[in-house]
């Protein structure tokens, strides 16, 4: 995390079709977001247990910034909570949210639909 701050998305020469921006440090985080909107790149931010880190206005400024947003439950309900926004709030500032929900799958929602997304049952197989 302490190298973070040091990079820059403006450092990348190519071109860049999607960029994530996920859990580093918060100051990083927020000056990533900046860097893809200021060259229009469209951007999923992930801001996992860093949430707390950010103040109001700085977690209402990343949901400003991202495109997506991916969250677990409980990072969605501190979304809610800090930010002051309802569901259809959120919805209404961004492309979409997905909500991770363990080994219930996923949802992912927008202003016009909601969709969840089943988790997948695996075997687990001895291969010793």
């Amino acid at each position: 995390m302490n190298k973070a701050i040091e990079q820059s998305i403006n450092d990348v020469k190519k071109e860049i079709s999607f960029a994530v921006v996920s859990t580093n440090d918060r100051d990083a985080m927020l000056r990533h977001l900046q860097e893809c909107a200021d060259r229009s790149i469209p951007c999923l931010f992930d801001p996992g247990q860093q949430i707390n880190n950010f103040s109001v206005p700085q977690l209402s400024y990343a949901l400003e910034l991202a495109d997506y947003v991916i969250v677990n439950e409980h990072e969605y309900s501190l979304l809610k909570e800090m930010t002051g926004l309802s569901d259809k709030g959120i919805d209404e500032q961004i492309e979409g949210v997905i909500i991770t929900l363990g080994n219930q799958g996923s949802t992912f929602r927008n202003a016009e639909q909601m969709i969840h997304i089943p988790s997948i049952k695996t075997e687990i197989v001895d291969r010793s």
